[in-house]
């Protein structure tokens, strides 16, 4: 080979040294399953155990529950719910595509629900025990069992109390007229309950495995 042949190939190799380990590199594993019964995940039968990936798909049956710990939190997907979660262990946010998801945090990540067209977080960075649940087209409801949450629905954030359980009624509406109109989102808060407290955390637990098919 000639020193010019040389020349045109060294470089060619190093740019291959340097691509080829970065392509290798796996995806690091969000959480994993510590509970399954009637339940998929990407379509395959989920059990525990199984490492739970960003953008994989998690399915319920109608008679069907999953558990998930994802760093410190842990993440309960009822009976007929279809959900999807991305992020790191540290900031997590899980796409409710229907059903009932609950949520339990130490305060140590970053969690969002986003249902509809709500993000629904923990308010603040106190243990935070919650579940959503998408009931229709732009309806939810919102329950917080321990620890306040927010809710934003377009430029508007809303409160939720701890122990409070609310509907989430949400409409867009145009505003202004010709050339100048614009949709706005916003969002109708009912109250439904007053959950005692408690002993939120075994409450949480319970209901999401001992009685998932429960409302």
């Amino acid at each position: 080979m000639s020193i010019f042949g040389r020349g045109l190939l060294i470089p060619f190799l190093i740019t291959g040294l340097v691509i080829l380990p970065v392509q290798a590199t796996p995806t690091a594993a969000l959480g994993m399953v510590t509970q399954a019964q009637s339940a998929q995940v990407d379509r395959a039968t989920a059990a525990g155990g199984a490492s739970i990936y960003p953008g994989d798909t998690l399915e319920t049956g109608i008679d069907g529950l999953m558990r998930l710990r994802v760093g410190t939190a842990q993440f309960y997907l009822f009976a007929s719910s279809t959900a999807t979660l991305a992020g790191s262990v540290n900031t997590v946010t899980a796409d409710l595509a229907h059903g009932t998801m609950g949520f339990s945090s130490t305060g140590n990540e970053a969690i969002e629900v986003h249902a509809e067209q709500a993000v629904i977080r923990p308010k603040t960075s106190q243990p935070t025990h919650a579940r959503v649940t998408v009931v229709g087209p732009n309806q939810l409801i919102v329950s917080s069992y321990r620890g306040p949450l927010e809710l934003r629905v377009g430029d508007e954030v809303y409160s939720i109390p701890e122990s409070t359980t609310y509907r989430v009624d949400i409409t867009t509406e145009d505003q202004g007229s010709g050339r100048f109109t614009a949709r706005k989102t916003h969002a109708v808060l009912v109250l439904l309950a007053l959950i005692a407290i408690a002993g939120a955390t075994g409450f949480l637990v319970h209901r999401a495995l001992v009685s998932p098919n429960h409302p």
